[in-house]
């Protein structure tokens, strides 16, 4: 259980052999459909979520967090907070809440864009951002036209993308991604990865985190 979860603590203190002496982690969490319904239901026990409260278990005293859900959405889950002895407990708790996203599509894009605020405060504190993104899905985001129909939100998808990470890039954030399961889009999340000199990685169901940490 510990391995399974320490895939993500492994990938968020990745990117620098010698890290500063804090670091700000921000968490990119899917609460799409496909993690909890069938076919897919590719973390019904809700690793990634005890993983994220690893990572708060295991900061260094000056480390910050934040937690960014998403799904066709995104939502600020807990904005850049200082880790302290005393507040651990409750910013696990809080990891745990309920998401309010829409759970029917999945805006890594949007999860992105809404990182760059978080991004900008490290970096004015003096601090190094690092994101885990993970995700058991492809970039699938839409808005609904007056008659209620969807129509794809990004009219140049590369683009916005490209512009996503060249604000990160600005800012030395390394992403590294988490690719759960078969119909995660591991092109996509390579590219990402990639571009922000981060790491990927892979498991085809939560139980195989072990797996990809032991590689």
């Amino acid at each position: 259980e510990i391995l399974a979860l320490a895939v993500l603590v492994a990938a968020a203190r990745a990117g620098s052999a010698s890290p500063p002496e804090s670091s700000a982690y921000i968490l990119i969490i899917d609460h799409s459909a496909s993690m909890y319904e069938a076919p897919t239901r590719s973390d019904e026990k809700n690793i990634r979520l005890d993983a994220a409260t690893l990572v708060v278990d295991s900061a260094r005293a000056g480390d910050t967090i934040g937690v960014i859900n998403f799904g066709l959405d995104a939502e600020e889950l807990l904005p850049l907070t200082a880790i302290t002895d005393g507040n651990k407990r409750g910013l696990c708790e809080r990891i745990h809440r309920k998401p309010k996203v829409n759970p029917r599509g999945t805006d890594i894009i949007a999860a992105l864009s809404n990182s760059i605020p978080m991004v900008e405060a490290a970096t004015r504190k003096g601090m190094a951002a690092k994101i885990v993104l993970m995700t058991d899905g492809v970039m699938e985001a839409y808005n609904y036209d007056s008659s209620g129909r969807p129509q794809q939100r990004y009219a140049d998808e590369p683009a916005a993308l490209k512009e996503v990470l060249r604000s990160l890039r600005q800012h030395k954030t390394v992403v590294n991604c988490v690719a759960l399961g078969q119909q995660a889009n591991s092109g996509f999340l390579r590219t990402i990865a990639i571009e922000t000199d981060g790491g990927y990685y892979r498991a085809n169901t939560g139980e195989d985190l072990p797996a990809v940490y032991l590689r």
